[in-house]
């Protein structure tokens, strides 16, 4: 059992609180804190409880730097968890490698920021991995395209992500018709829309998060526009249907998360994770809860 004279075993969490990624972030603190009273209630790790440094890094590559910087430096804290984002976690790496501090990322899914370093770690599987199954199956064998285009955020992700695309797409024989970027935070895309148009697409493929890709999905719908829509699985959230409504109808997306209800433990979190939150737990969020479990048991 825990022992009030134990030291605590101090873990840095730099997450998104706010900023565009806002939501991943407060559902990634939710299911950490979850898990955190978890292995407290179950008698901490080694007997010594387990207490969270919470910082807000926006998904900003600086300030994880930062963050990372300010954790390194503190001699409690054994390890660490985040950030979201892969650009995120890549800017803060080289500081945790420098430290010897453990970086376990639940998201992080540029396949170059686990090589950074002895000492960083993620859950959630590469991009080139979702790249491929992307081009071979969801477009191609699923969805059936021949001509796609893709709009995808200019981000280090966005950017990475686009590429692992287009190279599986040219093997299979999946046209990139056209291909357009944007910044974090866009709310009008119809500019953008109307040019992909003139290519003719049978699919447009949105490469970008909840917010952009409900705004992206009703834009197309109001252009009363038959074409295929599918999206990339970092949108995959409640919220993306919440803000795109009846629109989201027929999007694909290569990712889903379903929680298993005849599974007392999977149902005992989500229960709790929905009363905190007031939103669903997406798989994201529940790599969130399972790194956190790792750690204790490491």
């Amino acid at each position: 059992p825990v022992t009030e004279n134990q030291e605590p075993i101090r873990i840095g969490l730099s997450t998104p609180i706010t900023g565009s990624q806002a939501e991943n972030g407060v559902g990634t603190q939710a299911a950490v804190e979850i898990a955190v009273e978890e292995i407290n209630a179950a008698g901490g790790s080694n007997g010594r409880p387990v207490e969270l440094v919470i910082q807000d890094s926006k998904s900003d590559p600086t300030q994880a730097a930062q963050i990372a910087t300010m954790f390194t430096e503190d001699e409690t804290i054994l390890a660490e968890i985040g950030d979201f984002a892969s650009g995120a976690c890549m800017a803060a790496a080289p500081i945790y490698e420098e430290a010897g501090m453990v970086q376990l990322s639940p998201t992080a899914s540029n396949p170059d920021y686990t090589l950074l370093g002895e000492y960083m770690f993620s859950i959630f599987g590469k991009t080139t991995d979702e790249g491929k199954f992307i081009a071979d199956y969801l477009l191609k064998k699923y969805m059936q395209a021949e001509n796609v285009a893709v709009i995808y955020v200019n981000s280090d992700w966005g950017v990475e992500a686009y590429d692992i695309l287009s190279g599986y797409c040219e093997e299979n024989g999946v046209n990139i018709v056209a291909s357009e970027t944007f910044f974090e935070g866009e709310k009008d895309f119809n500019a953008i829309l109307t040019k992909v148009r003139q290519t003719n697409p049978d699919t447009v493929m949105l490469m970008m998060s909840y917010d952009s890709g409900a705004v992206a999905i009703k834009q197309i719908r109001q252009m009363d526009w038959d074409v295929q829509v599918a999206i990339s699985g970092i949108a995959y959230s409640e919220q993306l249907i919440t803000l795109a409504g009846e629109d989201c109808e027929g999007v694909l997306s290569e990712i889903g998360f379903v929680i298993d209800e005849t599974n007392p433990e999977m149902m005992e979190f989500a229960t709790e994770f929905e009363s905190r939150t007031g939103f669903a737990p997406n798989m994201m969020m529940t790599c969130a809860y399972d790194a956190m479990h790792m750690l204790a048991q490491a």
